[in-house]
């Protein structure tokens, strides 16, 4: 066999035990591929799962699973369900107006108005609706027309309350009533004491417009101001006081035209005060 012949032989048979066609134990083994889990090898992350983009998943402890399952959560009580103040639409003659309610049925009534720039949800923000309920309040917060979501109506200032008191959920309320307001609670007052439980005036327009009726009336009443005010002046308030016979007058120290916001605390417990004294026998004017 010639040189050239047995060169090309060695050649071919090389070239079949690399591709496996002859197993010859001196032939060079292949190397594992690099991606075999092996004992030494990380074990493989798993990928998250789309839900995963949503957001941090906390823990939920036990407790908070059984709560959120029903299980060994207290039925609400029937008091419970007049805790969360809820909106009241009325519609008055071809008008919407805005109110928000709360308090159980039955309880003391109140009615809260409210001052040029703020409105229904004032009374709200500042816990006053919740704080009146968790006393045995009925309360409710009304927007005048034109303010927050009630509409213009064509009833005059001074019949509004007569006029809509029939259509809201009381009877016979406590009037709590700042700064602009006092142009719908005062002439109601003046011509429907008997629709009136009490007044909470609060820095209120139209005292001098109104002396003259006011002088003598025997409505319960709490006059509230400012210290500070510096838009109805606080003589005012001693001017109030003088006409109403069977009124007490608070000055709230520091605070400005919008007192029950400067104080709240202050204000929330002298209102209570004098809620609680409409219930008790008549301890003549303070």
């Amino acid at each position: 066999m010639g040189a050239p012949l047995r060169n090309a032989l060695l050649l071919a048979a090389a070239a079949l035990v690399g591709c496996g066609v002859f197993a010859c134990d001196d032939a060079p083994k292949l190397e594992e591929p690099r991606h075999a889990a092996s004992a030494d090898a990380p074990a493989p992350v798993a990928l998250p799962s789309p839900a995963a983009d949503a957001g941090t998943v906390v823990p939920v402890r036990t407790d908070e699973r059984k709560a959120q399952d029903g299980a060994d959560v207290p039925t609400p009580t029937p008091e419970d369900r007049w805790m969360t103040s809820e909106p009241y639409d009325v519609d008055f003659r071809g008008s919407r107006l805005r109110g928000l309610r709360i308090g159980k049925p039955g309880g003391r009534e109140v009615l809260l108005l409210h001052g040029g720039r703020f409105s229904s949800r004032t009374w709200l923000e500042l816990g006053t609706l919740e704080f009146l309920a968790k006393h045995g309040c009925r309360a409710m917060a009304i927007d005048l027309p034109g303010f927050g979501k009630s509409q213009e109506t064509q009833v005059r200032e001074e019949e509004l309350l007569f006029a809509l008191l029939p259509f809201l959920d009381l009877k016979k309320p406590v009037v709590v009533f700042p700064s602009m307001s006092g142009a719908y609670a005062f002439p109601f007052a003046i011509a429907h004491p008997e629709m009136v439980a009490g007044l909470v005036p609060i820095a209120p327009v139209g005292i001098d417009d109104h002396a003259a009726k006011l002088k003598g009336l025997e409505l319960p009443a709490l006059i509230l101001w400012g210290e500070k005010d510096v838009v109805i002046p606080i003589s005012k308030a001693e001017t109030l006081h003088q006409l109403l016979p069977n009124s007490r007058k608070i000055v709230i120290p520091g605070a400005s035209h919008a007192c029950y916001q400067d104080e709240p605390q202050q204000f929330h417990a002298a209102l209570l005060r004098f809620l609680e004294s409409l219930d008790a026998p008549a301890s003549g004017r303070k």
